[in-house]
């Protein structure tokens, strides 16, 4: 039997205020709902953490990975596995998407690959506004036909209005977490396998109820 990593991935600037703010604090600053926050990349400190653990993650044998759309977590991925000896094929899973709660849980992405990322397999990633798919309990309206900055401002505003609640619902988190985890077990059997996520989508999966630090592996329990 392989085995299943969880790796979360490296802080963003928002984790870093996050981490000494409450978080009824965090959302009365309205810089954190600034638009060019959306999908926010990983802090100079972030990459330095990614860089010192990618030694860590080299040692382990993992023939693949899956990594969350989101680019904080691409990010991570790509700093910890691009020379990592095994090669293992890097797929982007939209379903490792983090839950939608602050400003960096809206996507930027538009329907084609970053690319700095073509590397990574994207094939099975929807071409279109992947945060809208988790948040339709909130955003009852069709607004598919806007664009992705318009979209995006929608969201914003709804995020502002009912802050401090998430804009998806723990339920829907756990339902699509417990698919995504019970599909990419199914591949353990036979290999290792690492995740790079978000700690609100691994707290759902895990039942652990603090955030798991960023970029340390965690050796996820497959239930047989």
């Amino acid at each position: 039997m392989g085995k299943l990593w969880l790796i979360r991935h490296a802080p963003t600037l928002i984790n870093q205020v996050s981490e000494k703010l409450s978080q009824e604090m965090v959302f009365s600053t309205n810089a954190l709902l600034n638009p060019e926050y959306c999908d926010m990349e990983i802090s100079l400190n972030g990459r330095q953490l990614a860089l010192e653990f990618a030694c860590r993650i080299h040692s382990l044998h993992i023939s693949k990975v899956y990594v969350s759309p989101l680019r904080r977590a691409l990010q991570t991925c790509e700093i910890m596995f691009k020379n990592h000896p095994d090669k293992p094929n890097i797929i982007v899973d939209h379903e490792l998407h983090e839950r939608v709660y602050s400003i960096q849980d809206i996507s930027v992405y538009e329907g084609e690959p970053f690319p700095e990322f073509a590397c990574f397999d994207w094939s099975n990633v929807p071409k279109k506004f992947l945060t809208l798919h988790f948040i339709k309990n909130i955003i009852k309206e069709d607004i598919s036909h806007l664009t992705y900055k318009q979209q995006r401002e929608i969201i914003i505003n709804k995020m502002q209005e009912i802050k401090p609640l998430s804009l998806e619902e723990s339920k829907n988190v756990k339902e699509r977490g417990k698919k995504t985890i019970s599909r990419i077990a199914k591949e353990c059997e036979k290999k290792n396998i690492a995740i790079v996520g978000h700690s609100a989508f691994f707290n759902n999966i895990t039942g652990v109820k603090e955030k798991l630090p960023h970029c340390t592996p965690l050796l996820f329990q497959i239930s047989k």
